[in-house]
């Protein structure tokens, strides 16, 4: 049994001819000419058929002979067919071309990696039970409002990104006609195969790992929790922060600076009279701690901010800074 044509297919990369060279010469293609390859391909499959089938005579063996030869460049062809298909999409889908460009605008804001792991040894016990995951997160709090804030943008932009990519069904296609390789049901599927590809992803979460420990000086008793904040327990811990912040800032935490003990010290300091008119307690004046610089002004809760005046001296100078 002898095949007195051998075909040798040489496939070249993108964008440069394929050669098929055979005993007729040969003969040159472009790379959307594919269909040559499976059109001779199948044109051979059948000679070998009829070839076989007149020298054997049929026969279950020249079936399974077909039938591996025809396996065989199927299997050949399939992968190299999915390719051109795939390029001819990329190449003529208005949709695909619009979700490029959304793309570069959008590009910035694609997800990233935004999990940080925190953690911390507990030197007893007791301060490993007395442990929150908040409160080793409050320890670098100046990291969490750039996170939150990748979030938020990154929150706000899969919305818009999602609605413009929703708005790529109302684009028209403008391929008119097909090639044999694709048919329009075809053309559909793998544009939206290539368009699922090409989605992008954002962060819309964030995550922060935190882990404590505590291990005993002989090493004998180990303990460990952990908790993992997500954006809501950030946003909630940077809230937290910022009264807090406020808190410090505002005259109602100055004035509770005023301890019994720094009430005492600044009485001692000035010799139990008012700075000035001289007043006593034993001469039945009121004493007063007054803030030089009033706490609405900037004031601070400090000895040197603080002096003692009598209740008339204090009412006369008022909310004033008498410098």
């Amino acid at each position: 049994m002898r095949i007195s044509s051998v075909w040798a297919v040489a496939v070249g990369d993108a964008g440069r001819p394929l050669v098929l060279q055979g005993v007729a010469g040969v003969r040159w293609v472009g790379l959307w000419d594919v269909e040559l390859m499976v059109s001779d391909a199948v044109w051979m499959g059948a000679q070998v058929w009829l070839r076989l089938e007149s020298q054997a005579g049929g026969g279950a063996g020249v079936a399974g002979t077909v039938c591996s030869i025809l396996l065989l460049v199927a299997l050949v062809c399939w992968p190299v067919m999915g390719q051109v298909r795939r390029g001819f999409v990329e190449r003529t889908s208005a949709r695909v071309a619009q979700l490029w460009r959304i793309n570069q605008e959008f590009a910035g804001d694609a997800a990233r990696n935004l999990a940080v792991r925190l953690h911390h040894d507990a030197s007893s016990l007791r301060q490993f039970r007395s442990i929150q995951a908040e409160t080793i997160a409050n320890g670098r709090s100046a990291e969490w409002e750039p996170l939150v804030a990748l979030v938020r943008r990154g929150r706000w932009a899969a919305t818009e990104y999602n609605r413009r990519f929703a708005e790529l069904e109302g684009t028209p296609n403008q391929v008119t006609e097909y090639p044999w390789f694709i048919r329009e049901k075809g053309y559909a599927r793998v544009e939206r195969h290539v368009l699922s590809k090409l989605h992008l992803k954002f962060n819309t979460d964030c995550a922060v790992f935190v882990s404590w420990q505590y291990v005993s000086p002989q090493g004998r008793n180990r303990y460990e929790a952990n908790k993992t904040l997500t954006f809501e327990d950030l946003e909630a811990l940077l809230v937290q922060l910022d009264k807090q912040q406020r808190y410090r800032m505002s005259a109602q935490y100055e004035r509770s600076l005023m301890t019994p003990s720094m009430r005492a010290d600044i009485l001692r300091r000035d010799g139990y009279r008012c700075i000035k008119c001289g007043a006593t307690a034993q001469q039945g004046a009121e004493l007063h701690i007054d803030h030089i610089r009033p706490v609405s002004m900037g004031g601070a809760t400090t000895p040197e901010n603080l002096q003692t005046l009598c209740a008339p001296c204090n009412t006369g100078k008022g909310n004033r800074f008498i410098g």
